[in-house]
């Protein structure tokens, strides 16, 4: 027996029995050698682990002396090992001696065996298993069922890829209790791998050291005390500390879990260490969770109730791991969370676990919620000191356990109240992931009293997506933000359902801010805050606390805790007088102008709850002067503040006797710059107005109502209320307001708010002078109410009384001008609408009503132009200009003459020298109302200022020169009548010059350094002040002089010309006005619009530009060319007495330009609108007669000649030629005298040809012999005989004859045969161009339609003769538009209408659906003339034709025309079909792929086609878009009103030529009685009509059926139809002569005898035709079956074709190339390929040594010949292809919408098509799938087919059967097998058949072929989604789990969703 030291704590002592040793023996020495030839590798690695001679741990098996006795016997025999032992001397003799090395030995063996489980290689693994195995039996040799198990535990050894730990656990299961007698021993030899290297080796050992100890479970609780599971615990640790990876990890824990059953119960102090641990491991994996949760259940199941506090027995020696949730405890920690993943469901677990068993139930109550647990409740009471820790993670972690304690028990809180304190409190956690638990739990608790907190919760969380847009958010932001939800009114009302807070609890948290971060102050704060306002009593200790915060440096800080102390405000009844000083004197001194606006927000929120009324008098008094001084602060939140608060304590101000202070502090601020604060300001003094202050209450209403309008209103609103008060002030109650008002400190205030910074003369430097205060407080209402008050400024030095005038001027000035001083800084602003109304408002301060105040006029007038025109700044400069303006606009008696007199030089010494583009414009400014207000008064320096604005209006600067521009006219306005003939030199001698040019202008310093655009402006302003001068004497010589001027072509000269001499018409008498009328009469029409506009505003009686200016400014009463000359100083005394005019003190308000802006009119009228390109048209005729008559009138005398010598002048203007044609014939019918003259001219005109450039011109004279035809018919005879006269007609001549044809037919119809016999000549002869002859067609119709029929006969003769040479398909359609009108007299009597029919039938059998279209012309006109086979075999041909647009166009004419009314009673009863897919089809009468490779292909050919040739617009303004229902549509949605598309839906106006072509054509749009009658026809489909056309005439749809159909067939596979049987050809020959067409032609065209499209044509039309046969007659089964032999042929013909074309290709050695890798499959492949290269050599070194190319010759035409020859396969190929294609789309569809076919029809064609997905072409399948599902879906929409169903069932096993042996051999078929059976598996009652296809798609998806497993994912789709109870069964998922369910569902979804991608 040996007996050897424990191994870390380990007692072994074991012996093998006696009779078991010689066994062990001879295991051993298998052993040995296993290890020194299987396995030598293999031990030496698990040999490399064990510990060295001399350093072995103290009791190891591996001692010193065990291993110097092991080295003894090592050579023992022979055997060489180093643990060798030689059976020879294990004899009975020495066997004693080596009993001790046996047992040693065995084990040794034993664990080395174990750590090469895990070997790579499977022998090494299988034979070192049986080996312990052998050593198992020999102890035990009665294992049930040994040899079948270890033969499952080798076969796992072979398998198992994942470390084999299953299959280790599953060999010790088998031998550990047969090995019970070295267990511990081998156990301890295990241990040793703890700290190996290999993970795989210490996995290994590791599992079957747990097992070994699960195996003999006495053993190792009895003897060995747990000692294994302790170390095997604490190698867990030790892992990291040898590896960087540690895969083994999850072996001890799933060990560790494998004995938990054993330790749990027997120490609970490993039990809580190993839980400890397990949560506590770092970076943990899923699989390693997931066995950490299966741990940590067993041991939780295994502790029970013993591990509550009641029955728990707790060993002194153990530490607090022993006490159940302390352990929970202990994981909460501030150094790390790795245990918090698992913390919230280890609890859970654990508190199941511990349940107590309920009455009547042995098992424990495990289901959550549950009522209460006592131990979890004071679990969770223990860690109030966690929930206020200060590290995150202790606070989170105490968060997680509430967190889960509340799933447990959701009463938790509701019991115990004082948990909803930390709830509360862990909402405003700085921490978000533990706010965000909290507020969960919020949400999740019931308390009484806390309605409502979800619903505020969910507003929320769902804030963001409820947010306003962009319009709501900045319209009104205030508004917005105010319905903003936070998190704090949330608490708000959690708070109140809760008990109040302790108040040392508050103390507390206040004490402690000053050691929190400000993130955590913040959150304290805010907790304070919720529970402060709880509090019933005053805590003077809190607020003591809580008040010096308010003064932090910090805002955020401060904003926080003056809230807090809001919150506590309510309390403060009960406070003392002490407290509330204290509060109040920090409070106070916060209520500084230099604070943040937010903070002092938070301040006056306070300030509105504070109760005020226990503040002490001087505190009352300190409050308004704070709230006063805030008035000023430049935030306007904070000012409306202010406002409220100072109006929302009247009633305490008045109580206090502050009434008048507080209410004047409102009155002062009035001024608020901020709309919205100046509306609450007037809103709170409105309050009070009827009791104090009713006489003002008007004037204030005015103000209220100006706020946020334009300033001058405001002003005005201003001056009167100031102006009232003023007249007021002998009321009592507005006395003692004005006295509070005046009160030094508040206007001193006020004063330096605006002038605190400012020099002594007030005159700032903008860079130095904040104006952001003129923000805050306008200045002008203070400077308007304190100056009507007569508030003196505060005195200039030091102690002087307020009083005493200052004897310096300037002080003077200062003292008299008194508070106008405020508003000079803002004179200097470079904002121009401030400045302007600061102008304006220091000129109405100088006025008191209408009484000016002259001291102060004087030094306002001192101020401008002594130190502001003197100012650097051109601020000042342009002030001071505009204040003189002013002061002039007023228009005071002798002081606005004084103005002019004194400021006119410095005016123009200003606008001619100043650097200052804006001073420029207000000097101009200046002049301009100086020439306004006194235009007789400036005359004597009129030459002056016309000198400086003609430079100015050359200027650099393009605003001065715009203004220039605006004042030149008005200069020329106000010349006297003597200097008129100079200034018309002046501007003649100018434009002169400049128009001529050459050394003249070179000469001219004005001239000559102006650019062209330049003299362009300078001519044009010329040309507009000639229509300035207001001078009776020069206005017709004026008008003389501009008339050259509108035949200019820039319009802008033509423009100003034509406004200057309507401007003069006023001057002129009546003969010589109405001649000049006529002369710009054609500017009317003129094609700009800038012109029509001015001479619109003529017609309307509108005043220009100048006139309503100088309407809007009148003169001066006293002006006079002489102007007194006393300057203003003199007139300015203080006994003077001036008032002023009202209007002209309110026309001060606004500029001159606002004043006469009434005079532009931007849009036309309708009358005068519609021609804004203009269009000679009838409209425009009738414009000009109209006006003609009301403008113009007859012209007396002389001035007859005068006006036609305009009108022709004006005719050498392009752009006017035409509308001076119009004029011009217009003026002939009113003057008698110059008829003759107008119509040569006329006549004249017309004689050319018509093109783009004469045709406008063409057009009106047309227009123009026909307005004076209809007024004398006699004038008509001259103008027929002038337009007959040229021996060669023109264009012109032609179309104006026929336009002019119903005059002849009404005046003279006996000249129709002379024009004939004169015209008809010019249509058969070729001399002439095809445009003149199609017009003399035109002409030649409607005069034979006059002349009669032999006439008529002649002129269809010419015609034939000109179609016979046209070829032009367009001119065609326009020649048969206009026979119509003979063939309605004369009939189809002549030849022509023979061959046009004849075409037509051509035309109709072309390939081209345009050709196609183009014979709906002919028979549109002709349908009335033909028989009724021919119009029979037309309407079958366009009802049938395959194009889509053909058939809708040609049902549309065949219904409107009468052709198909013989099918009305046929079709009456029937309706449009309801059926979506059947309408569809019927729609297109193809397959979906058919229809859409179609509609490339005409894509495709319309892009080849197109016309590069821009064409005429027939809407060139859009005027259908502007007037569509799409576009109200979007106007709509946007808000844009309907009269700003007013113009743009009005329709242009037609053009002569549009109405000639609208003339020329028969067709005519169809009436809505017509349209009403056929609208039945209208929306039924082609197929149905066509089908009561055939069962009406079903002879000759039979022929052409078999005419098509034989056709067809001769051209697919003509061998096989010559032997047809005489029969057939006799029928066929019956067939053509039953043909309508009489002309022999086939049923292709010229060009179609061997073209695709064309075959393509006929076969789409015999499917069409064969739609439309089904249920009439028997011939129908027939042709089917002749088509479908026509599809089976193509189909073999194309295979025979693609099998010789690839065999050719791979015989062939060019099909190889030496530059590509083409892999070789055959030898033959491999001898070509070498021949290829070979001959290749050979042809290059040929030409290399003789240079000769024979061989090369011969291999490259070779391959051409390979090539030719495979182009032609391929388009063989091709054709066949399509040809299949189409016959599968009729063959399928005819099927599919057959109604009368029988069900075995059905099945034979289901079945013929299914045998075409073997098909080779995938395009073929893809129609055959089409085709397949089309076909049953439609056929079993009504159910029934019960055969048809059994078929397709049949058709679909055997399609599984070959899916599933055959597959391999089908490649990408499967695909379309599979869609084909997934899309109609529905309509199969099979189940068996459904779960089998189900079966296949899935296993499909493993498909090698992407497409083939894209299919099947979709199909499964398909399935599913169409409710298949076989999906949903097939994919039912079964698992143990629900994470498994789940998560097998989540990897279908994905990869359901990853090939839907594809």
């Amino acid at each position: 027996m040996a007996t050897t030291g424990g191994l870390r704590g380990h007692q072994i002592s074991f012996s093998i029995p006696h009779h078991d040793r010689e066994n062990v023996s001879l295991w051993i020495q298998n052993v040995k050698t296993f290890f020194s030839t299987t396995a030598a590798q293999a031990a030496d690695v698990s040999r490399t682990f064990l510990p060295a001679t001399g350093s072995s741990m103290p009791g190891s098996l591996f001692s010193p002396v065990a291993a110097s006795t092991a080295a003894v016997i090592s050579n023992v025999g022979g055997f060489g090992g180093p643990l060798g032992i030689g059976m020879d001397v294990l004899n009975d003799q020495n066997l004693i001696a080596l009993e001790d090395v046996l047992e040693g030995i065995t084990v040794h063996y034993a664990v080395q065996l174990t750590s090469v489980l895990g070997h790579f290689m499977g022998e090494i693994r299988i034979q070192a298993a049986g080996l312990l195995y052998d050593l198992a039996t020999i102890f035990d040799r009665r294992i049930p069922d040994g040899k079948k198990k270890f033969d499952k535990v080798s076969l796992s050894f072979q398998t198992d890829d994942r470390g084999y730990y299953s299959a280790v656990q599953e060999l010790f299961h088998l031998i550990g209790a047969p090995l019970s007698l070295m267990a511990v021993a081998l156990v301890a030899g295990l241990e040793c791998f703890y700290t190996c290297p290999d993970w795989g080796v210490r996995g290994v050992c590791n599992t079957a050291l747990a097992q070994i100890v699960f195996e003999n479970e006495r053993t190792f609780l009895g003897e060995d005390q747990l000692a294994a599971i302790w170390n095997l615990f604490f190698s867990l640790h030790s892992i990291p500390l040898i590896s960087k990876v540690f895969p083994d990890r999850i072996v001890i824990i799933n060990a560790l879990g494998l004995l938990g059953p054993l330790f749990a119960p027997a120490d609970l102090a490993l039990s809580y260490r190993v839980v400890d641990t397990l949560l506590r491991l770092r970076n943990k994996t899923a699989s390693e969770l997931r066995a950490i949760k299966l741990t940590v259940r067993k041991i939780f199941e295994r502790l029970g109730p013993s591990a509550t506090a009641e029955t728990a027995v707790v060993d002194k020696g153990l530490d607090a791991f022993a006490s159940g949730f302390a352990m929970f405890t202990n994981l909460i920690n501030p150094h790390d969370e790795y245990a918090y993943d698992l913390l919230p469901w280890a609890l859970e677990n654990f508190t199941a676990a511990i349940l107590p068993v309920q009455k009547g139930s042995a098992t424990p109550a495990k289901k959550f919620p549950i009522a209460d647990f006592p131990p979890l409740t004071e679990f969770i009471k223990s860690l109030a000191n966690h929930f206020r820790a200060i590290p995150a993670l202790v606070r989170y972690g105490a968060c997680v356990c509430l967190h889960s304690a509340l799933s447990i028990c959701p009463d938790m809180v509701s019991n115990n109240r004082e948990l909803y304190v930390h709830i509360i409190t862990g909402a405003l956690d700085t921490d978000y992931s533990s706010a965000f638990l909290y507020i969960s739990m919020l949400d999740a608790i019931r308390i009484n009293g806390d309605e409502g907190i979800k619903d505020l919760l969910s507003t929320l969380r769902h804030q963001d997506r409820l947010a306003p847009g962009y319009d709501a958010l900045y319209a009104d932001p205030v508004q917005v933000k105010g319905q903003e939800l936070l998190l704090t009114d949330v608490l708000r009302v959690a708070v109140k359902a809760s008990p109040p807070l302790p108040p040392k609890t508050l103390q507390k948290m206040a004490n402690s801010l000053e050691y929190l971060t400000k993130g955590m102050q913040l959150r304290q704060l805010e907790i304070i805050r919720l529970w402060g306002s709880r509090s019933e009593k005053f805590d003077t200790f809190l607020m003591q606390t809580l008040v010096p915060y308010c003064n932090s440096p910090d805002e955020d800080i401060q904003k926080a805790s003056i809230s807090v102390i809001s919150a506590l405000v309510p309390s403060l009844v009960d406070a003392s007088t002490g407290d509330i000083a204290f509060l109040w004197a920090y409070l106070h001194s916060l209520m500084d102008f230099k604070n943040k606006a937010c903070v002092l927000q938070r301040l006056l929120d306070l300030v509105k709850l504070f109760p005020v009324e226990k503040l002490a008098d001087d505190a009352r008094r300190d409050l308004l002067r704070a709230l006063f001084k805030l008035v000023f602060h430049q935030e306007p939140a904070v000012r409306l503040m202010v406002y409220d608060i100072i109006g929302g304590l009247s009633e305490f101000w008045t109580s206090n006797g502050l009434f008048g202070d507080a209410i004047s502090i409102m009155f002062l601020s009035i001024g608020d710059h901020n709309p919205q604060c100046a509306k609450k300001v007037i809103d709170y003094i409105f309050g009070l107005s009827d009791k104090s202050f009713p006489h003002i209450a008007t004037p204030l209403g005015n103000v209220k109502d100006a706020q946020g309008g334009p300033f001058p209103l405001l002003l005005r609103a201003y001056d009167e209320l100031a102006y009232s008060i003023c007249m007021a002030r002998e009321r009592t109650e507005v006395g003692d307001l004005i006295k509070s008002i005046t009160m030094e400190d508040k206007v001193d205030e006020f004063w330096n708010f605006f002038l605190q910074d400012a020099p002594d003369n007030q005159l700032v430097r903008p860079d130095d002078y904040n104006y952001a205060r003129n923000f805050v407080h306008t200045p002008f209402w203070i400077s308007l109410l304190l100056t009507k008050l007569e508030v003196l400024p505060p005195s200039v030095a030091e102690g002087t009384p307020r009083n005493v005038m200052p004897t310096t001027p300037a002080g003077k000035r200062r003292f008299i001008c008194g508070f106008i001083l405020c508003l000079l800084p803002t004179c200097g602003m470079p904002d121009p609408v401030m400045r302007n109304a600061a102008c304006i408002s220091i000129i109405r301060c100088c006025f008191k009503g209408h009484a000016l105040h002259s001291g102060m006029m004087r030094g306002l007038l001192e101020f401008a132009s002594q130190q502001m025109m003197a100012h650097k700044q051109w601020t000042f400069q342009l002030s001071a200009l505009d204040i003189l303006k002013t002061v002039t606009r007023l228009k005071l008696p002798g002081i606005s003459p004084a103005m002019l007199v004194q400021y006119i030089d410095l005016s123009l010494d200003v606008a001619y020298n100043t650097p200052s583009s804006i001073v420029k414009m207000g000097s101009l400014q200046l002049i301009e109302v100086f020439m306004l207000v006194f235009p007789h008064g400036i005359a004597e320096k009129l030459q002056e200022v016309r000198d400086v604005v003609r430079a100015l209006i050359v200027d650099a600067d393009a605003d001065v020169v715009n203004y220039a521009a605006r004042l030149f006219p008005l200069v020329f306005r106000c010349v006297p009548t003597a200097q008129s003939d100079d200034f018309i030199g002046y501007l003649h001698n100018e434009i002169f010059v400049i128009l001529k040019g050459g050394p003249e202008a070179s000469a001219d310093p004005m001239i000559s350094s102006l650019t062209q655009e330049e003299r362009d402006h300078v001519v044009r302003l010329s040309v507009q002040a000639l229509g300035a001068f207001n001078d009776p004497a020069v206005a017709y010589s004026i008008m003389q002089e501009l008339l050259p001027f509108l035949r200019l072509r820039p319009f802008s000269i033509r423009c100003a010309a034509v406004a200057a001499i309507l401007s003069q018409m006023q001057n002129l008498d009546g003969p010589r006005k109405a001649a000049m009328m006529w002369a710009v009469l054609p500017l009317y029409a003129d094609p700009n619009e800038n012109i029509r506009r001015v001479f619109s505003r003529y017609l309307r009686r509108a005043p220009s530009r100048l006139d309503a200016l100088v309407k809007a400014v009148p003169p001066h009463p006293d002006d006079s060319l002489v102007l007194p000359s006393t300057p203003w100083e003199e007139l300015l005394t203080d006994n003077i007495n001036c008032t002023v005019n009202v209007k002209n003190l309110n026309d001060i308000l606004f500029a001159v330009d606002q004043l006469s802006s009434t005079y532009e009119s931007d849009s036309l009228p309708p009358e005068d609108d519609g021609f804004r390109l203009p269009t000679v048209s009838q409209n425009l005729m009738s414009r000009i007669k109209d006006l003609a008559k009301v403008v113009a009138g007859p012209v007396p005398g002389n001035g007859v000649s005068e006006a036609m010598y305009y009108l022709q002048d004006l005719q050498r203007s392009p752009l006017l030629q035409s509308a001076s044609i119009l004029v011009m014939s217009e003026f002939a019918c009113i003057h008698d005298s110059t008829m003759q003259d107008v119509i040569d001219i006329l006549s004249h005109h017309l004689n050319q040809d018509v093109s783009s450039e004469s045709a406008p011109l063409v057009e009106a004279c047309m227009l123009g012999l026909r307005n004076i035809s209809e007024f004398s018919p006699a004038a008509f005879k001259q103008i027929l005989a002038k337009l007959i006269s040229p021996p060669a007609p023109s264009e012109g001549d032609l179309m104006a004859l026929f336009y002019l044809c119903d005059l002849i037919q009404d005046i003279c119809p006996n000249k129709a045969v002379e024009l004939l016999r004169k015209y008809i000549p010019v249509i058969t002869s070729q001399r002439h161009a095809i445009k003149k002859r199609v017009l003399a067609v035109y002409l030649t119709v409607e005069l034979a339609v006059m002349s009669g029929q032999d006439e008529m006969a002649r002129v269809l003769d010419a015609i034939q003769i000109f179609l016979d040479a046209a070829d032009e398909a367009e001119l065609r359609v326009k020649i048969y538009g206009c026979l119509g009108k003979i063939l309605g007299q004369l009939g189809p009597k002549h030849a022509l209408f023979r061959t046009l029919l004849n075409s037509a039938k051509k035309d109709i059998r072309s390939k081209d659906p345009a050709v196609r279209l183009r014979t709906l012309d002919i028979i549109r006109t002709f349908s009335k003339y033909m028989s009724t086979d021919e119009a029979l075999w037309f309407c079958f041909l366009y009802l049938a034709d395959s194009n889509r647009e053909v058939r809708r166009k040609a049902k549309e004419i065949l219904v409107l025309e009468g052709m198909l009314d013989f099918a009305i009673p046929g079709l009456r009863s029937q309706k449009p079909g309801t059926d979506v897919r059947r309408s569809a089809i019927l729609e297109s009468c193809k397959l979906p792929s058919i229809d859409k490779r179609a509609a490339l292909l005409e894509a495709d050919d319309d892009s080849d086609n197109v016309v590069k040739v821009p064409l005429p617009n027939d809407d060139p303004f859009n005027v259908r878009w502007y007037s569509s229902e799409r576009r109200r549509k979007f106007s709509t949605r946007y808000g844009i009103p309907e009269a700003a598309f007013a113009r743009a839906t009005v329709p242009v106006p037609q053009s002569i030529t549009v109405i000639i072509d609208d003339k020329c054509t028969m067709i005519k749009t169809p009436t809505p009685e017509a349209l009403a009658k056929y609208q039945m026809l209208l929306n039924l489909d082609n197929i149905s009509i066509l089908r009561e056309c055939v069962r009406k005439y079903p002879q000759i749809a039979a022929d052409l059926v078999e005419n098509i159909l034989g056709k067809i067939e001769r051209e697919i596979a003509p061998r096989n139809f010559e032997q047809k049987d005489a029969n057939i050809v006799g029928q066929q020959d019956s067939d053509e002569e039953r043909d309508p067409n009489g002309s022999g032609v086939g049923l292709n065209g010229e060009d179609d005898d061997v073209d695709i499209e064309a075959e393509i044509h006929h076969i789409d039309l015999l499917s069409n035709l064969l739609f439309a046969h089904d249920g009439i007659g028997d011939k129908l089964p027939g042709w089917l079956t002749r088509l479908q032999a026509l599809i089976a042929i193509c189909n073999n013909s194309a295979r025979i074709i693609r099998e010789s074309l690839y065999t050719t290709l791979e015989s062939s050695f060019f099909f190889f190339n030496e530059y590509i890798d083409i892999p070789i499959v055959s030898d033959e492949q491999y001898e070509a390929l070498e021949a290829f290269k070979a001959a290749t050599q050979e042809a290059t070194l040929e030409i290399v040594k003789s240079g000769k190319t024979d061989k090369f010759s011969q291999l490259e035409m070779r391959k051409n010949e390979l090539n030719d020859l495979t182009d032609t396969k391929s388009e063989q190929l091709r054709r066949l292809t399509i040809m299949a294609l189409h016959g599968i789309s009729g063959y399928g569809l005819c099927h599919a919408l057959s109604q009368a076919s029988p069900e075995t029809r059905l099945i034979s064609a289901f079945q013929f098509l299914s045998d075409m997905l073997e098909n080779e072409h995938r395009g073929v399948r893809i129609a055959v799938v089409e085709a397949l599902v089309t076909l049953s879906m439609l056929q079993l929409q009504g159910g029934g087919k019960a055969s048809f169903i059994a078929a397709m069932q049949n058709i679909f096993q055997s399609f599984i059967v070959r899916l599933n042996e055959d597959a391999g051999f089908l490649y990408r078929r499967k695909a379309d097998i599979i869609n084909v059976m997934a899309q109609l598996m529905s309509y199969v009652p099979d189940t068996e058949l459904r779960s089998q296809l189900v079966s296949t798609l899935v296993r499909l998806w493993k498909d090698p072929d992407s497409e083939v497993r894209v299919t099947a994912i979709k199909m499964i789709q398909l399935l599913g989604e169409s409710g298949l109870n076989e999906v949903n069964e097939r994919f039912k998922i079964i698992g143990d789990t629900r994470e498994y369910r789940g998560c097998c569902r989540a990897r279908l979804h994905g990869l359901i969703a990853c090939f839907r991608g594809r």
